[in-house]
This record gives C-alpha cells, structure tokens and sequence, in this order.
C-alpha cells in the first residue's frame, strides 16, 4: 500500500450516527476512516488521505480501494451483531468502482 498511509497508524473506522429528528431515534451509521496515532491511541481522521491521493492515478486508485475494503470489512464486521435494525452508510469516490 502507499507510503502515505504509514503517516495514519493503523487504521479503524468510527461511527458517526445518523438522526431521524422527527422520530428522535438513530436511523444509522455512517462508517468514516480513522488512523490510529501508535503512541497516544488518539483516533486521527483519514479525510485528508482519502483527498490527496488522485483516484486518476493507478497507484493511489488502488491505495483507496484497498483502504476503502478495510474499512468496509471492519464496519461490517463491527456492526454484524449490533442490536437494532440499522443502515450502514459509506462514503465511496465513484471513480474507483469503475
């Protein structure tokens, strides 16, 4: 994988819910990337990564998609068993799925 990531630690999603405010009730999740800093255990966002890297070039295509499938992978398996009947959203650049 780039080089780039090793800047980010080891990475994990986090969780950010998604409100139904008429209902007052959590609808979802939606799984965003996180670095996690080795030495302070401090959770650090990927944003960043995921917008520097250009999806037009072959190499950093691949870097996203590989970091994407890990983190997709871990969100599901992180929620598989959760209680509760919830949506799980995902944050994907279309062009590396073409």
């Amino acid at each position: 994988m780039n080089e780039t990531l090793t800047q980010y630690g080891t990475v994990v999603p986090a969780f950010q819910p998604i409100l139904d405010m008429d209902k007052l009730q959590i609808l979802g999740y939606e799984a965003l990337g996180r670095g996690v800093d080795e030495a302070t255990g401090e959770l650090r966002s990927l944003g960043g990564l995921f917008h520097s890297l250009n999806a037009d070039d072959p190499e950093a295509a691949q870097t996203l998609i590989a970091l994407d499938r890990i983190l997709q992978e871990q969100a599901l398996q992180k929620l598989k068993d959760a209680p509760g009947d919830y949506l799980l959203l995902f944050n994907i650049t279309p062009r590396i799925l073409a």
